[in-house]
């Protein structure tokens, strides 16, 4: 009985390390869309361009300069990336 429930802890905890590799990611590598205000173009940014404010250039050479209102897209990425660390830590105490 006892390899029984073993057997059936770790296939939990492999299931659940399949579950955590897949939604593990960077998160400042995520990206939004804007549009360019003189030709309306969609350009795509990094959320990590956004948050260290970068000056962007549209194919038809506009200039964007990207703001974080109050850093709070900065403090969203911190946020998310210790989520995702803490989620990471549960899983290590899972395995143990």
């Amino acid at each position: 009985m006892e390899k029984f429930k073993t057997k059936i802890v770790l296939e939990m905890i492999r299931s659940l390390q399949e579950i955590k590799d897949k939604i593990m990611m960077d998160i400042n590598k995520q990206t939004v869309n804007l549009t360019c205000p003189e030709c309306k173009r969609s350009i795509s940014v990094s959320l990590k361009q956004v948050a260290d404010e970068v000056l962007v250039k549209c194919s038809c050479g506009q200039g964007i300069q990207l703001k974080d209102s109050n850093g709070t897209n900065r403090k969203g990425i911190r946020d998310v990336n210790k989520s995702f660390k803490d989620l990471e830590n549960a899983f290590k105490k899972l395995g143990r």
